[in-house]
């Protein structure tokens, strides 16, 4: 039969990590118990233990408990104080009272510990959300790219305007982007080269030796118009 000071294996590995770990912090047993109660419900194999104690919950499990000692620790400080206020009233004396230091307990230097740990791993997680983004858009815009290139569209003018407002939403896939960039760079074509039987693939210049003068100040023009090159001083 078991009793009630049992411990699954699962809840023990917790238990033992948990002291090692987290020593500095003092925590009692029965808060430390409490904590392991509510990581097992997650945990389900030990090689996930130590992710599970640095994540943030855990440490809001440890600040909370934390701050249960530190008010039961303050509210015995103000019995204390009580019961010598009273004392002193009972037996006046012409001695001055001592003079007192007021301090952090350790429980208090120890939850302002914490907070500072858990703002340096916010600002950890911000910073690699951050590195994450950029490598997905960086891997994305290779994609896209090779999508353009892949249909024929090749027009390095073209993908240099396109590609300078390139993003990627949460729920874009390079698939969806493919098709999203081949409507701009087709309409970009379309403002570079003007109307006409323009076909939405080609070179920037005709092809020939030389570009064409008309056709140059034109595609200037028509990218001044659109906002990419600086309007013509007067």
């Amino acid at each position: 039969m078991f009793n009630k000071f049992f411990y699954n294996e699962m809840k023990t590995k917790i238990i033992s990590a948990l002291r090692t770990k987290y020593q500095r912090f003092g925590l009692s047993n029965e808060a430390v118990d409490r904590i392991a109660s509510a990581l097992e419900k997650t945990v389900t194999d030990e090689s996930g233990i130590d992710a599970a104690l640095a994540e943030a919950s855990t440490m809001t499990l440890i600040a909370e408990e934390l701050q249960k000692s530190a008010d039961a620790e303050r509210r015995n400080r103000s019995t204390l104080q009580k019961s010598f206020d009273d004392y002193k009233k009972a037996h006046p004396s012409d001695e001055p009272d001592p003079v007192v230091k007021t301090e952090p307990s350790g429980n208090e230097a120890i939850l302002a510990m914490l907070k500072q740990m858990q703002d340096d791993n916010k600002a950890l997680k911000a910073r690699l959300d951050e590195r994450d983004a950029n490598a997905r858009t960086d891997e994305m815009r290779a994609k896209v790219l090779a999508g353009l290139k892949a249909s024929g569209r090749e027009d390095s003018a073209v993908t240099n305007i396109i590609m300078r407002q390139f993003a990627v939403g949460k729920d874009d896939t390079a698939d969806t982007l493919i098709e999203k960039y081949k409507g701009s760079y087709d309409a970009d074509y379309k403002m570079i080269h003007g109307d006409g039987a323009v076909p939405p693939v080609g070179n920037f210049f005709p092809k020939s030796d030389k570009p064409d003068a008309n056709e140059f100040a034109g595609a200037v023009e028509r990218l001044r118009v659109k906002g990419v090159l600086p309007a013509k001083k007067q």
